[in-house]
């Protein structure tokens, strides 16, 4: 190929990429903003259902905010703090085509990146959990909103050792309380951001993602106890926490250190209960009762038992399941089948009463089925 062929290649190219520019900046993309939201995806993957195209077209926005994109960025192209709060022109289309992108996700990632859009590069790093690089860039970008998982950009240590790491990411970034570090460069960036984020707010926007804030998102799921030894290990920078939330810190601290030891000797007194060798031919009751006797030889079973609850005496437990049980019945009732008196012999071969859980009694002979009649017609009954 000759210079006159490249000579004509490259001002074909030169064309080409003129008429790519013009048609981006003359098309109306307001268009698309007329469909309700539930509709817009199905209408845009229809638009945009081959990948080429919906790569096209995703250049072709981006494109049109070139100019200011550079200044959303460090100089080594990481993200400035509260730059991802820069009002987007289409931002919502773009990030609904982002969110129903099935392929070429690592592509837009990093078109994302390089244009300095960072909602829509947030949604590609949760959509394919990079939680390392996602976390790193919510604190470069210090905004306390996107530390949760409900966010459709955000992202929220799902353990304790997510969390670790993600307060000792941002004591590598917050070395002053004044400026925040970027990760990749170590420039200093002021925390009240250089540029306005839209058109009708002038006000400048100042970092939110501060160590007392993040500590209160992380005592919305982990206990204060879990949170100071983290805090232990990490160099804190003075004046990070009000004394206000200090003070409640400390005092959460303390509940929670008398709960633990609460439930410590309540776990420790019923285990070795349960665990314990006891006498399965006495009752609890009366188990409890020949202990205390033991311990007070010159007290009475009445003085031991003043709030005993006869209803209640004898009955079954659950952490008893094979000690005596009983309730108290009159001798002078009748069956429940026969309606003879209990103290009446109606067989030799099978006499003596049967008594159930439930308080109801039969002779022996009258039950043989091994469970309550009458429960069970009342069960019948009510159903």
């Amino acid at each position: 190929m000759n210079s006159c062929e490249n000579s004509i290649l490259n001002k074909l190219k030169q064309q080409l990429i003129a008429l790519k520019e013009a048609f981006w900046s003359n098309i109306d993309f307001s268009s698309f903003k007329d469909f309700q939201e539930l509709q817009r995806p199905k209408v845009l993957d229809k638009l945009l259902h081959l990948l080429e195209v919906r790569l096209e077209w995703i250049n072709g926005v981006l494109q049109i905010e070139n100019e200011v994109s550079q200044g959303l960025k460090c100089n080594c192209g990481w993200p400035r703090p509260g730059s991802h709060l820069f009002s987007w022109k289409y931002s919502d289309l773009l990030l609904s085509i982002l969110s129903t992108t099935k392929d070429m996700d690592n592509d837009f990632k990093e078109r994302c990146f390089s244009q300095g859009f960072w909602s829509g590069y947030l949604l590609l790093l949760k959509k394919l959990k990079l939680k390392d690089i996602h976390r790193k860039i919510i604190i470069q970008l210090g905004d306390i909103s996107l530390l949760d998982d409900d966010n459709q950009l955000g992202y929220l240590p799902s353990n304790l050792e997510e969390w670790k790491e993600f307060l000792t990411l941002y004591a590598q970034s917050s070395v002053s309380t004044e400026m925040v570090t970027c990760f990749t460069c170590n420039k200093q960036h002021s925390i009240c951001t250089e540029f306005s984020h839209t058109t009708n707010d002038t006000k400048p926007w100042n970092v939110s993602l501060q160590w007392e804030t993040i500590c209160r998102v992380a005592l919305l799921h982990l206990d204060s106890i879990k949170v100071l030894e983290i805090l232990k290990t990490l160099e804190i920078p003075n004046g990070a926490f009000s004394s206000e939330f200090y003070r409640s810190l400390m005092r959460s601290f303390l509940l929670n250190k008398q709960q633990s030891a609460l439930i410590h000797r309540t776990l420790s007194t019923v285990g070795s209960y349960l665990w314990s060798r006891k006498l399965k031919s006495l009752s609890p009751e009366a188990r409890l009762v020949f202990q205390k006797e033991k311990e007070k030889p010159g007290a009475s079973a009445t003085q031991l038992q003043k709030n005993e609850d006869s209803a209640k005496a004898g009955c079954s437990y659950l952490e008893e399941p094979e000690s005596h049980w009983g309730v108290k019945i009159s001798l002078k009732s009748v069956c429940r089948v026969c309606k003879m008196p209990l103290t009446s012999h109606l067989s030799p071969s099978q006499g003596g009463i049967t008594v159930y859980r439930c308080g109801h009694s039969y002779h022996t002979a009258c039950s043989k089925e091994g469970f309550c009649l009458t429960c069970l017609h009342s069960q019948d009954d009510d159903g």
